[in-house]
């Protein structure tokens, strides 16, 4: 055998009794063949890829699966082998960016992002992301949150991408208003969660208090009454009686008018949301600005009533902030506009096709996007019924019936792409420091290195519902599976190592050391 193979008869004896090392489970046999080798590199890859980058197990608890799965006999599976792994799939991560984007251009080069810090004990990372399409331009760990750090992070980073920004979102921080105004150079745009949490720390939290202490008042005054009316009518004082009587009606008065006042902050908090669209909600008709900001006026005052009633004061002047907030919250409309008008006037369109599109076609197409992009029950009823309202109009209209099937198509996919531009939250980064949060915390801390791996899978590796990714749908055209991509430029695995076995200490045995002194 070993004159057939060209090889040593001791190099050929040591192969052979390492394979009849391994051979200790029925399953032994199948790693030794080629579809079998190919099948246990994809298993520990995927399994590393998966939960020990995605999910952020530790390389101990890795090693304890391969372990019981019985792979420990061909495959090295310590917790030092593991992290090596780990670490070059790493950095094969950041290549596969690389050569992503320097092969790519995104078709609208005008971006609307988000941009937001969040801390973990002493690591501080900033955060900017793509609204539209959700793929995170910068995630990086940084000393400061000041104006010079964020532009040294941004800038260098859209000019390699070839990228402008259009409204840059994010909280009433100085350094981001001075971002978007001074380095970026585009309108800074309020962000609406943001608002609504400081009105719902200023007022849904004591309002939640004072209706819990009304239920309590009033269960304690029920309870006294019943205590009252069971005892002997002989023993019964009508007048006490009487007087609980009137204390629960009271203590009931007083609940009710808690929950009416909770029922109308939510309406009020429910009206300014439904308020910052392009399209009014119950006409479907065309929104400016000045409209926007006559409604935010109204119930901003009505929540000033609301907190005055209920006998809730504002020291960190929060309604205050958010009055101070209107124009910079109802300018995502008017922006958007002005966008859509000029993108118009780019394609040389008539004004019947302008108007058609504007007022017919995109509140149908706008109205569809966010029904099935709220999660919120009440939310999607009254955009479903915008769309149905939205769809009759459409389809009565005697412009759209003289179009054909391919221009109707055409502008269809055109309002379908320019919709996903009008944003007016960053909830998305929230939603990707939550994340981050959750792996931090898993895996009791982040490197830059790990931090950047995270980065490149969200990028490229996390899917929607319809299969799409951040960098398919901010690039427009597919990118090699980023999995396999790895799982091609992974080495072999390693290979197991004979442990030593550990000898247990004889106590009855006693080694003198020799003296230092001699």
């Amino acid at each position: 055998m070993a004159e057939q193979l060209c090889l040593p008869k001791s190099t050929l004896h040591n192969h052979l009794r390492a394979q009849k090392r391994r051979h200790q489970h029925p399953e032994s046999a199948f790693w030794e063949t080629k579809e079998g080798s190919e099948w246990l590199s994809r298993l520990v890859f995927a399994t590393l890829y998966q939960f020990g980058l995605k999910s952020e197990i530790g390389a101990g608890q890795l090693s304890e699966f391969f372990q019981l799965i019985r792979i420990h006999t061909h495959v090295g599976i310590s917790e030092n082998a593991l992290r090596q792994q780990l670490k070059e799939m790493e950095g094969l991560f950041v290549t596969y960016q690389q050569q992503c984007e320097s092969s790519a251009t995104a078709p609208v080069s005008a971006r609307t992002v988000a941009m937001d810090e969040t801390f973990f004990q002493q690591m501080m990372i900033l955060v900017m992301m793509d609204l539209p399409s959700g793929y995170v331009f910068v995630e990086t760990v940084a000393a400061d949150r000041s104006f010079e750090t964020w532009k040294a992070a941004v800038i260098p980073r859209l000019e390699t991408l070839g990228l402008t920004v259009r409204p840059a979102i994010s909280d009433r921080a100085k350094a981001l208003i001075k971002l978007a105004l001074n380095a970026l150079d585009c309108e800074s745009g309020a962000d609406l969660f943001h608002a609504q949490q400081d009105l719902g720390r200023w007022l849904s939290a004591p309002l939640a208090r004072q209706t819990k202490k009304a239920a309590a008042y009033q269960k304690d005054a029920q309870t006294l009454l019943a205590r009252e009316e069971t005892r002997k009518t002989e023993q019964r004082d009508f007048s006490e009686t009487g007087r609980l009587q009137a204390h629960v009606a009271e203590a009931e008065k007083q609940h009710a008018a808690c929950l009416a006042a909770q029922k109308t902050y939510k309406a009020h908090r429910e009206a300014i949301s439904h308020s910052i669209h392009p399209f009014n909600l119950s006409s479907s008709l065309h929104q400016d600005e000045a409209a926007i900001l006559k409604t935010l006026q109204q119930e901003s005052d009505a929540l000033a009533a609301l907190a005055n009633t209920a006998k809730i004061n504002d020291p960190k002047d929060k309604l205050g902030k958010f009055r101070r907030q209107h124009k910079a919250l109802s300018q995502h409309v008017s922006i958007w506009w002005l966008w859509i008008h000029t993108l118009l006037d780019d394609l040389n369109t008539d004004q019947l096709t302008q108007d058609w599109v504007t007022t017919r076609l995109m509140p149908v197409v706008y109205w569809s996007h966010r029904a099935t992009q709220t999660k919120k029950p009440s939310d999607r009823t009254a955009y479903r019924n915008a769309w149905e309202k939205a769809v009759k109009t459409f389809d009565d209209d005697a412009f759209t019936k003289s179009l054909s099937s391919d221009v109707t198509q055409y502008w269809l996919a055109w309002c379908e792409e320019t919709v996903t531009h009008f944003q007016r939250t960053s909830s998305a980064v929230e939603g990707r420091n939550g994340c981050l949060a959750q792996m931090y915390h898993n895996r009791r801390g982040l490197t830059e290195a790990r931090l950047k791996a995270l980065t490149v899978i969200h990028n490229y590796g996390t899917f929607r519902t319809d299969g799409s990714t951040p960098a398919s749908r901010l690039y427009g055209q597919e990118f090699p599976d980023l999995f396999e991509s790895l799982l091609g430029k992974m080495g072999p695995l390693p290979l197991p190592r004979r442990s030593r076995v550990k000898k247990k200490a004889n106590p009855l045995i006693y080694k003198k050391c020799p003296s230092l002194s001699g």
